[in-house]
């Protein structure tokens, strides 16, 4: 009865034993788990993190693939020493959290990466494996779509012709997609494909083809459908640049524009002269029974001074009677509507200009009056202006006149002020010539006469 009671004992004891370190190991798991990131992607050449953040530690060790297929660790870290193949190599290093640092990815780092983690010395260690893989991007480093090597393509649609979206020398192989921006509504996708085709080096070719169908646009508008082509695979989205398409759908006119008064509007309503009341036609060419015409009043606030008096439709055309109800509306816009049964399918616009009111038997004088008004409006403004001109040129010839009149005054009263001057010096002059004279004179008398002279 003893024995047995140990022997139960020892059995209950191992499993105890056995139920604790399986939910050691387990915790242990769990926790090195929910400290790494799992898989890791890096593009080759790049540097790569493989996260696995600890706490504090003892002891990081790092194995090339599992601990059981490495006889020797990676790189490892006690005491801030940092020793290891790969340390001396130059190649990989450790965190201050514990990640391993991969200077320079290649594709040999691609698969298990293992770390060994010691909380204390006594080398009670979690075990966890990361995922790491390699990323070859293709050149151009985005898909080519239809064999225009640019990230931007505007294609014309033609459903003939496929959309093809390819890489080149990518790894791994990823899957690639083609998605609506905008226009769905106008474009299904259909008929899809992937080729593949794998190099010496292990990298890849994709092809990717997508048949496409383009639906009933509205007539009378111009679209453009975005698409963009890229990886299909999310986590391969940051290394892959999408490739932007914009399918560019022809201008299609397959519904008639109204034609209101002769008037074909567009782009850009027309604008007619009108009478206060009378009738405006809006046509339009090959109209079948699901179709009909009808006007509508753009600005309601005018509907009480702009009546449609009755519209009356026909065969291809409308005419409606109306009537303007108030003599300051100078003019209205209007809408000619296409409709196909219940459906809006075109429009055309027009602004009617009114004329001033006007009486029935004063309408021709009315006319002539405002353009003699106008005509001795304009007679009026030359006149003043030719006179001003005219006043102007008198002026200046007055003042001129003032001037010359002014600068000859000036010029009489300095010579007679000079004429003076020379009388006074002549008669001078003249008396000693008259002395001279009457001396040498007597001097003759004299010598005639034998006495000498009493000069």
């Amino acid at each position: 009865m003893k024995e047995k009671s140990e022997e139960c004992i020892v059995v209950t004891y191992q499993r105890f034993l056995m139920i604790g370190c399986f939910l050691t190991g387990f915790v242990s798991y769990v926790a090195g788990q929910e400290n790494c990131t799992s898989p890791v992607i890096g593009k080759i050449g790049s540097p790569l993190k493989v996260p696995c953040v600890f706490e504090a530690y003892y002891q990081i060790t790092w194995y090339n693939g599992r601990i059981e297929e490495s006889t020797y660790p990676l790189i490892y870290e006690r005491d801030n020493n940092t020793k290891g193949e790969g340390y001396d190599s130059g190649r990989y290093d450790i965190l201050p959290d514990g990640s391993l640092l991969i200077k320079s990815l290649s594709v040999a780092d691609e698969g298990i990466f293992t770390v060994k983690y010691y909380r204390t010395s006594d080398f009670s260690s979690v075990v966890t494996s990361v995922s790491v893989e390699v990323f070859v991007p293709p050149v151009p480093n985005f898909p080519v779509v239809n064999y225009s090597i640019l990230p931007h393509v505007p294609l014309q649609v033609d459903p003939s012709v496929k959309l093809c979206c390819s890489v080149r020398g990518i790894y791994p192989r990823i899957n690639l997609t083609m998605i609506t921006i905008n226009g769905s509504s106008l474009l299904s996708l259909r008929e899809s494909n992937h080729s593949y085709n794998i190099h010496p080096d292990g990298k890849f070719d994709i092809v990717y083809t997508n048949q496409y169908q383009v639906q009933d646009a509205i007539p009378n508008h111009e679209y453009t459908i975005t698409l963009q082509c890229k990886s299909a695979d999310e986590i391969y989205e940051k290394f892959l640049e999408p490739t932007t398409v914009e399918l560019l759908l022809p201008f299609a006119q397959a519904t008639p524009v109204p034609v209101v008064d002769g008037c074909y509007s567009q782009q850009n309503h027309c604008v007619l002269q009108a009478k206060r009341t009378g009738d405006i036609t809006c046509t339009v060419e090959q109209l079948d029974q699901n179709h009909h015409l009808r006007y509508e009043l753009q600005d309601n606030n005018r509907s009480e001074k702009f009546v449609f008096n009755e519209q009356h439709p026909a065969s291809n055309s409308v005419v409606a009677s109306y009537v303007v109800q108030d003599e300051t509306l100078g003019s209205v816009k209007l809408s000619c509507m296409l409709y196909n049964g219940n459906v809006q399918v075109s429009t055309a616009v027009v602004t009617l200009h009114f004329s001033e009111k006007r009486t029935s038997s004063l309408d021709g004088s009315d006319v002539t009056l405002k353009f003699q008004i106008e005509t001795l409006r304009r007679l009026a403004v030359t006149s003043v202006i030719l006179l001003s001109i005219l006043i102007v040129v008198v002026l200046i010839w007055a003042c001129l006149v003032l001037l010359m009149l002014t600068r000859n005054q000036k010029s009489k009263k300095q010579d007679t002020d000079y004429g003076k001057s020379w009388n006074s010096s002549d008669s001078g002059n003249s008396g000693s010539i008259s002395g001279e004279r009457s001396g040498s004179e007597a001097s003759e008398k004299h010598q005639l006469s034998g006495y000498p002279s009493a000069v």
